[in-house]
């Protein structure tokens, strides 16, 4: 990167480095970040920022944003680790702007795309393109948690990739696209229900949130309601990048269509072996 984006990506983490410990403080963060680039105006609201910090307070509440060295309730680094990366992408984003400099590299230029003309289907493409980036980035901290750990980020992944071919017009049409509005109250609805998103860290032993007739549910929806186009889509635009650090991109395709791999995985041929019920 040249010296002017090195300068502009060092404020950045000047500012967001003293909050690494601190949820409320990196919550009121992405709050007034928001604020300007939700695409809702001056004090309307946190626009297309709304899914995003519903999703960040029930992290909060989880206690997956803590310091890792907190006493009674350590944070968890893969959670900690991906709710930084979209933060500061973010930011490095709009500052360039501000400052009129050219970032390299994809997981920007989304973000470019997005604070240029705001939308449902830019946000998602900026916001999951840092998510799965920092989910290869930190695939380490991801094999560190447990099984039911891991089990339910692959379903949360899948919950946001799901979201997106809905607002791409991929299933149910234009109720599918209302639902999935990042500016809409859907994930605040959804992580509110205890059963789908856990309140406590880390899950107990055996645990399966979202488990049951929710999963038999959601992978109907994925095989026949989603327009199989716009899925494909995603898997080449996401998940075959994060293929390259965690599992060959056809076992990548499979782990969409079933939601039942857990992440991170080794490699394709361990795959199957180390798959759970989607039952």
């Amino acid at each position: 990167m040249s010296a002017t984006v090195d300068t502009l990506a060092a404020r950045v983490d000047a500012g967001l480095d003293p909050l690494r410990d601190d949820p409320e403080g990196r919550f009121r963060r992405r709050e007034e970040f928001y604020a300007r680039w939700g695409g809702a105006g001056p004090s309307r609201g946190p626009g297309y920022g709304a899914s995003e910090l519903a999703f960040m307070r029930w992290e909060i509440d989880r206690g997956l944003l803590n310091a890792t060295s907190h006493p009674t309730r350590p944070g968890s680094p893969y959670w900690r680790a991906t709710n930084a990366a979209i933060a500061r992408d973010s930011e490095l984003a709009a500052l360039a702007r501000e400052h009129g400099v050219a970032l390299p590299g994809a997981r920007w230029a989304r973000w470019t795309e997005y604070l240029a003309r705001p939308s449902p289907r830019r946000w998602y493409r900026a916001h999951t393109t840092s998510l799965v980036r920092a989910m290869a980035a930190h695939a380490d901290d991801g094999a560190r948690e447990s099984p039911e750990e891991r089990r339910f980020i692959n379903a949360a992944l899948y919950r946001v990739l799901d979201a997106e071919v809905f607002v791409m017009g991929g299933g149910l049409g234009l109720l599918g696209r209302v639902l999935a509005d990042p500016r809409l109250p859907a994930v605040r609805v959804a992580t509110s229900a205890a059963w789908l998103y856990p309140r406590v860290y880390p899950l107990p032993a055996g645990a399966n949130p979202g488990g049951g007739t929710w999963r038999r549910v959601e992978r109907f929806a994925r095989r026949f309601i989603e327009d199989r186009a716009a899925v494909d889509e995603l898997v080449r635009l996401y998940l075959a990048p994060l293929a390259e650090h965690t599992a060959g991109v056809e076992a990548l395709r499979v782990m969409f269509s079933d939601g039942a791999a857990l992440y991170p995985c080794v490699n394709s041929e361990n795959l199957r072996s180390r798959t759970v019920s989607g039952s």
